[in-house]
């Protein structure tokens, strides 16, 4: 049972007290300060920084036999405290430049949104743009990419929402090291939502009462100002050791000193650990996707998980198993993943249509099973017409065209975005006929946003003259009121969600250009 901590505080001489006739000047003021006791993690923390501020004497005979955290939460958590002060820093810039009230906004959405534009550069700081979205905003850095996504709660911008700092992570050219650490560990970023999970389970993170947004203990945060100095004394290769040795992260201490035989037992044991903890989260079924990419990153040569998942229904785990072996070209997993592909129906419900297309990509790539897949391919269902239109104009080009027509005027928004994207890359005659087909058969704003966004996505003044006289025909009156619809903001981040897309596909699309697609409905 923890005990409160007594301070005796230290008090003035007598002779500074008013007291009365007969008081014996020998005795002393006392005064018990009765205060909360200290999570235990904190209390280590605090140690730490003690140790490191102490410049003398050996790090090694002070650091704790087991740290109550793994390194990967340790850094998660370090990080976190910085990030609480990157948000409050969001929330001090839209109260003071766009006119946020925080609490207003916290309770109403947008319906609290200031008389500003939803989208702008921030008065006074041009080098960063603004996106108010219901209950939050984000800032994203115009030059370097960094983006801070914040929803208020309870008048406050100190909650974290894990996506939203995965996605802050993601943005990152050129990370501090503590986030460069964290990033380190986790090569895969999704699987840091595990350590948050461990910070939650260990009581560090308090969880909002109404949602699944998260923030340190306000003791943890009292630290912030020694954390960021720790940030600063890590640029220091020589004291990097120290730190990574008080946190438990044996990994590091070991890559720090690589002729010391004990700290690579230590990391050897760390790694262990980590990993016996990963296979019995995938046995116990839950975070099973989550778990199966932690431990490949971690053990890139061990594959009976793998193969594990590869044998399972199409899920969330089987998507990450075809992930990851994407990413080892080196290994072939035709056997397994070809079983998958006969265990999945294209047009069949999330993720079937994904499973099929992926391992069809796979088996492609090695020239393996095409005529099976070739007899298969028009059957792929909604939410992956655009990337069965991509895998055909590669490998099937006589079928491109009716896949790139069905993508096109699929009802799901990625079907079209990736299908048109595609074409846009492609920027050929035939290509340009396909886009231009969907606004001379629709009025439907939302139907040709991306057909709209592909063709002034290309150089060509003809194209261009094509989509404004469309959009004089049809003009758009966009709805108004408090609120904003998702097919309004599909409308207004048509361009933006086009670029990207092309960026994701241009490496894979543009040796493509030279292709001609035989229609063979015709």
């Amino acid at each position: 049972m923890d005990t409160p901590r007594c301070t005796v505080v230290p008090v003035l001489p007598i002779s500074h007290l008013e007291i009365g006739p007969g008081y014996d000047e020998r005795f002393r003021l006392v005064i018990w300060q009765v205060e909360e006791p200290m999570h235990p993690v904190t209390a280590q923390l605090q140690r730490m920084v003690n140790v490191l501020r102490d410049e003398a004497g050996d790090v090694s005979e002070r650091t704790p036999e087991q740290t109550l955290l793994s390194p990967w939460a340790n850094w998660l958590l370090l990080s976190l405290v910085r990030h609480v002060e990157r948000q409050q820093w969001v929330g001090g810039i839209v109260e003071t430049q766009l006119g946020v009230d925080m609490r207003e906004m916290s309770e109403a959405g947008a319906l609290a949104h200031p008389p500003v534009p939803q989208v702008g550069l921030v008065p006074k700081l041009s080098a960063w743009e603004y996106v108010l979205h219901g209950r939050g905003c984000c800032l994203t850095h115009r030059i370097t990419g960094e983006s801070i996504d914040v929803d208020f709660y309870d008048g406050s911008p100190d909650w974290i929402d894990d996506y939203f700092y995965l996605a802050y992570l993601h943005s990152l050219k050129k990370p501090e090291f503590i986030e460069q650490r964290l990033i380190a560990l986790h090569p895969t970023l999704e699987t840091i939502k595990l350590a948050f999970d461990e910070l939650l389970v260990a009581g560090v993170l308090e969880k909002h009462p109404e949602s699944k947004v998260v923030k340190p203990l306000d003791e943890l945060q009292a630290l912030g100002e020694d954390i960021n100095q720790l940030n600063l004394l890590l640029k220091s290769p020589d004291r990097r050791g120290s730190v990574a040795q008080l946190l438990g992260d044996w990994m590091l201490a070991s890559h720090s000193d690589p002729s010391h035989a004990e700290l690579a037992e230590q990391a050897a044991r760390c790694r262990k650990r980590r990993s016996r903890l990963l296979e019995q989260l995938f046995d116990s079924g839950k975070s099973e996707r989550l778990a199966l990419m932690a431990l490949c990153d971690l053990s890139p040569e061990r594959s009976v998980l793998l193969e594990r998942a590869l044998s399972k229904p199409p899920s969330g785990t089987t998507s990450a198993a075809l992930s990851v072996v994407f990413s080892r070209p080196q290994e072939d997993w035709t056997s397994l993943v070809y079983d998958l592909l006969c265990r999945t129906d294209p047009s069949g419900e999330i993720p079937h249509p994904y499973t099929w297309t992926r391992c069809a990509e796979y088996l492609l790539q090695r020239h393996s099973h095409f005529e099976q897949i070739r007899n298969k391919i028009y059957l792929v269902g909604r939410r992956c017409l655009g990337d069965a239109a991509v895998l055909a104009l590669e490998y099937f080009p006589g079928l491109a065209v009716d896949l790139f027509r069905r993508a096109l005027r699929s009802d799901v928004p990625c079907d079209r975005n990736t299908a048109a994207a595609a074409l846009a890359i492609v920027d050929q005659p035939w290509s340009h006929l396909m886009l231009l087909q969907v606004l001379e058969e629709s009025t439907d704003q939302e139907a040709t946003a991306e057909c709209r966004a592909a063709l002034l996505a290309m150089s060509h003044r003809e194209l261009h003259a094509v989509v404004d006289q469309w959009e004089r025909d049809h003009p758009h009156e966009p709805k108004t009121g408090p609120f904003i619809s998702m097919s309004e903001m599909s409308l207004q981040t048509r361009e933006t969600w086009m670029q990207q897309e092309m960026e994701t596909l241009h490496e894979r699309v543009i040796r493509l250009r030279p292709v001609v697609p035989p229609d063979e409905t015709t």
